[in-house]
């Protein structure tokens, strides 16, 4: 709860909870389809001739516009095993902590381009994210300027893919790296954790209905230099209970001042050549991804001591004042949270 009250960048995106109509958004963009809407594991990763479904747990939740993905190392040691490393400050814990990865931020939909196919119905359109509220490699990320950016539309994104649906049961698709197939085979492939939810009347058009299932979503922001919260997101789907969280951070200087360059890996080399204390590289490794499946508890973290811990809400509470809610209302918000009226 400390770390939430701190003054640096949180992310929040939770799972699913009241329907809403979806609110003013900040954006100079519409956000997803319908389609692309939920809670998503990967089940495979391919680039050129190498296949990967088994050594990272891949968690992505998407909301209208914010979105969280989580990845964490399948071997990645646990808890204890940080805990014990950190309390002697052994780089050991840097190395383990440094091999995972996440982002967080918004996520902006367009028609197909020359860089994709252009076939109907199962190639829809191109996704683009933007890691600006927090991004784990990144240590150089500064939210503070990249989510204005954002919102004024002069935000750069090299995070783009073509998407291709797959299937309605279970929902599926994929997303191609661009120019799909250029230089060589490069998608990701997702499959949606609430299977059982079902779009009543689905139509057959890609907007709506094009894997057979709609999300009904609430989603707030809280903007970068917010007094008790600051570049925070929220969002919440009614049916199932998945959600995630994501948090920059807890420090807003750049490796820069300590002659490092921006990379968790020169941080660990800088400590173990005794150029840089431990407990001062420590904050560059704490970047928060998380993710559940039910009553706000954390299945996957990126913060492996938070993993079995309830989601801490207190904090979100006591700044719903200055959320913006893009999805839903103000009163789905506080539900989900549990804030007390």
């Amino acid at each position: 709860l400390t770390m939430l009250l701190s003054p640096q960048t949180l992310v929040v995106v939770a799972a699913l909870s009241a329907r809403g109509a979806r609110g003013a958004s900040p954006l100079p963009f519409d956000g997803v389809p319908r389609w692309a809407l939920g809670a998503w594991n990967r089940t495979t990763s391919v680039v050129g001739p190498r296949s990967d479904s088994t050594s990272t747990h891949v968690h992505w939740v998407q909301a209208s516009a914010l979105f969280s993905d989580c990845r964490v190392p399948v071997d990645r040691p646990d808890a204890a095993w940080f805990a014990a490393r950190i309390a002697h400050r052994d780089p050991a814990a840097l190395r383990a902590l440094a091999r995972q990865s996440g982002f967080a931020g918004a996520t902006a939909f367009a028609a197909t381009s020359e860089q994709s196919p252009q076939k109907e119905g199962a190639w829809p359109g191109e996704l683009t994210w933007h890691h600006a509220i927090a991004d784990f490699q990144d240590v150089c990320l500064e939210p503070a300027a990249a989510w204005p950016a954002v919102v004024n539309g002069t935000h750069a994104s090299g995070d783009r893919s073509a998407a291709e649906l797959l299937a309605k049961t279970p929902r599926t698709f994929r997303e191609h790296g661009l120019p799909v197939d250029d230089p060589v085979v490069q998608y990701e492939e997702w499959r949606d954790v609430a299977t059982a939810v079902r779009l009543a009347g689905a139509r057959d058009d890609v907007e709506d209905s094009a894997l057979g299932y709609v999300r009904d979503v609430v989603s707030a922001v809280w903007p970068p230099g917010g007094t008790s919260l600051s570049a925070a997101l929220f969002a919440a789907f009614p049916e199932s209970g998945e959600f995630a969280f994501a948090r920059n951070r807890p420090t807003t200087v750049s490796p820069a001042h300590y002659n490092v360059s921006c990379s968790l890996g020169a941080l660990a080399d800088a400590v173990e050549a005794g150029a840089l204390s431990f407990d001062t590289a420590l904050p560059y490794f704490r970047t928060e991804l998380s993710y559940g499946e039910t009553g706000l508890v954390v299945t996957r973290s990126t913060v492996p001591e938070h993993e079995g811990r309830r989601l801490p809400t207190d904090a979100m509470c006591a700044a719903l004042q200055d959320a913006l809610v893009l999805d839903g209302t103000p009163a789905a918000l506080a539900t989900l949270l549990g804030c007390s009226s």
